[in-house]
């Protein structure tokens, strides 16, 4: 038997650069009936026996030289795609000349799909001279008879893979018929009893307080912080933003479940929450998460559709560069593009302080309240014709049922058709007084207007990325910065929106003209 440790390289010999590919998606699926993890089907447990098989074929192969080269050890990732880092670090290396053999516990482990067992057959075996060796099904991919094994026992792995997702469906739209808890941590608001959830009475106006709550303050966070003010309890936990948008959007208060992208009917007994409720916290999520209004500093500054330099007709960019965020202006000069760039939280922090000390006598705020107070009014509006058209529609049924005899057995059907649509049509008119009476509630007093913009200016630096954003917006036309020459310091022109006499007062006609003591970035070259 040969050294493994000096193995001599003769002229036939063909070396073998291995490499062990090693996957397992989850703990779940190497048990056995008694709960137990099966040894074998470790990521490790792979791992070690393709080494061993290594040593083996190094020890036996007098034509080939087997040498361990690299080790990709996939967890926690299905075989249904090849969307796995370690797999595509391994195509890498093989496109590199780094490996030409691969090793493999079982052929499933490098993908359970027949079209991309093919594809990497075509791209990788055929016409680069790579061998592929599964160490517990004995076959070659240099062969023929290799070739048509493994196409066979892919077969078998697909159909599993297919059956297993067939059964699960099963499963699952049987316990959605049923009623049952699909596993998991239990809601807020519930206890798991049996298969089954029960409402849990003294959380169940944590929950009611919450999505009211959500439609007063429109934030996730702020409900949250609320509900930790209050000393209440997310089960045994404090509330987190994460947690509140759990409920939110969770059915189950509404007793209906999530099936196959669905929501559909589950167990009417867990319900907690009014259905138009729920909905309506539903337009408020939505409206929040629009792509539009998640952009954040990652992408844009709080000033990005606002700030301008010198006398340009296009905002300045943003970008960040070692971990420091700028708003940068780019132009052409002497045939080369060049660029000038300000810390982003100099000009921000600048900006927020001269509102603070314009709005905090006066009551500039104000119009943004009064606009708000048009859109909610706008809503309301929209809401109550909504309403009207479901009622004109129920009207017109109960015409038609008032023409019909109730006696004649041949009209019984159309009968029972006109009823259930009135019946449906007064329940959607209800629904829509509800979601109108929380509107209402929505709408502030002039007190309450006043009061808020007296304190209004000191909440700025809690106010979201989105909600500066909006507020600046409402009260800024644009600002725009003016490096003075021959100075270290710059002008910052602020060119409000007209809102009340007070402030036109205090404004010259271009704007609020304020001096800081920081000058932008010197310009330097982009190309």
């Amino acid at each position: 038997m040969k050294n493994n440790n000096a193995v001599i390289q003769t002229e036939e010999q063909k070396i073998l650069r291995c490499g062990i590919y090693a996957r397992f998606s989850d703990q779940k699926q190497g048990k056995d009936k008694y709960g137990q993890l099966k040894e074998h089907d470790s990521v490790d447990n792979q791992i070690e026996l393709c080494k061993k098989h290594i040593s083996l074929r190094n020890d036996t192969d007098d034509k080939q030289r087997w040498v361990l080269t690299e080790i990709y050890a996939e967890k926690g990732k299905p075989g249904s795609n090849l969307d796995r880092p370690e797999y595509e670090r391994l195509v890498r290396d093989i496109e590199a000349g780094k490996i030409n053999c691969i090793v493999i516990y079982k052929l499933d482990r490098l993908t359970r799909s027949i079209s991309d067992f093919y594809k990497f057959i075509n791209d990788y075996l055929k016409y680069k001279d790579i061998s592929l060796v599964s160490i517990t099904q004995d076959f070659s991919t240099a062969t023929a008879a290799g070739r048509m094994m493994m196409n066979i026992i892919l077969t078998f792995a697909e159909y599993e893979r297919e059956l297993i997702t067939e059964r699960t469906k099963t499963g699952m739209n049987r316990m959605i018929e049923e009623g049952q808890f699909r596993g998991g941590r239990v809601p807020l608001g519930y206890d798991q009893n049996g298969k089954k959830l029960v409402i849990n009475e003294d959380e169940r106006p944590i929950v009611e307080l919450l999505f009211d709550k959500y439609i007063e303050l429109k934030s996730a966070k702020k409900v949250a912080d609320f509900l930790n003010k209050q000393n209440l309890k997310n089960k045994d936990r404090t509330f987190k933003r994460d947690n509140v948008e759990n409920v939110l959007n969770n059915p189950y208060y509404i007793g209906k479940a999530r099936h196959d992208g669905k929501i559909v009917n589950w167990n009417p007994s867990c319900q907690i929450i009014n259905e138009s409720v729920f909905n309506l916290c539903q337009e408020i999520f939505n409206d929040n998460t629009k792509p539009e209004l998640r952009r954040s500093a990652a992408s844009r500054g709080i000033l990005s559709d606002l700030l301008f330099y010198n006398d340009s007709e296009k905002q300045m960019g943003y970008n960040k560069e070692n971990n420091t965020n700028y708003y940068v202006h780019t132009y052409i000069k002497d045939n080369k593009k060049k660029r000038i760039r300000i810390n982003s939280e100099l000009i921000e922090k600048h900006l927020a302080e001269e509102l603070k000390n314009l709005f905090k006598d006066n009551l500039a705020f104000e119009k943004v309240l009064v606009d708000a107070r048009k859109q909610q009014n706008k809503e309301i509006q929209e809401l109550r014709n909504q309403k009207q058209g479901i009622l004109n529609k129920k009207i017109g049924v109960e015409n038609k049922l008032q023409k019909l005899s109730k006696n004649d057995p041949d009209l019984a059907d159309l009968i029972r058709k006109y009823e259930q649509e009135i019946a449906k049509y007064g329940l959607e008119s209800s629904n829509f007084d509800e979601l109108i009476a929380l509107k209402e509630q929505e709408k502030a007093t002039d007190n309450d207007l006043r009061d808020t913009l007296r304190i209004f200016y000191e909440m700025y630096d809690e106010l979201s990325f989105i909600d500066k954003e909006k507020l600046l917006g409402y009260i800024i036309d644009e600002i725009r910065l003016y490096p003075q020459e021959n100075s270290k310091d710059s002008l910052v022109r602020i060119k409000i929106r007209p809102i009340d006499s007070v402030n036109r007062q205090r404004l010259n006609s271009t704007g609020l003209d304020t001096r800081v003591d920081w000058f932008p970035d010197k310009e330097s070259n982009l190309d």
